[in-house]
């Protein structure tokens, strides 16, 4: 499947039963489609129980967005004005250049 935003992936995950139906054959290359099989049934029934649907209501998603988003922002890329010089052990903290 493939995802335009952040938000269909996480949508995604959050009710995979439904969008595994609603997958569109017609995104795959046509030289692929015959080795696609219709087995949704037997993919759902016997996945990992760590990826049944987590069912999140719209706030906890929305939330969950803004946490993932701030990740990925420019100002967390280089945290080095908040990594201490020590930790409690009192070992000292290698310091990495920006990006590293």
């Amino acid at each position: 499947m493939k995802f335009s935003t952040l938000r269909e992936f996480v949508e995604h995950c959050n009710d995979v039963d439904s969008t595994q139906y609603a997958y569109d054959f017609a995104q795959v290359d046509p030289l692929l489609q015959p080795t696609l099989l219709d087995n949704y049934e037997e993919i759902l029934l016997t996945r990992d129980t760590l990826l049944l649907p987590i069912r999140l209501d719209e706030d906890t998603v929305d939330n969950l967005l803004a946490f993932l988003t701030a990740l990925t922002e420019e100002s967390a890329r280089d945290l080095s004005r908040v990594t201490p010089s020590r930790v409690p052990s009192r070992h000292s903290v290698d310091r990495l250049a920006p990006g590293g």
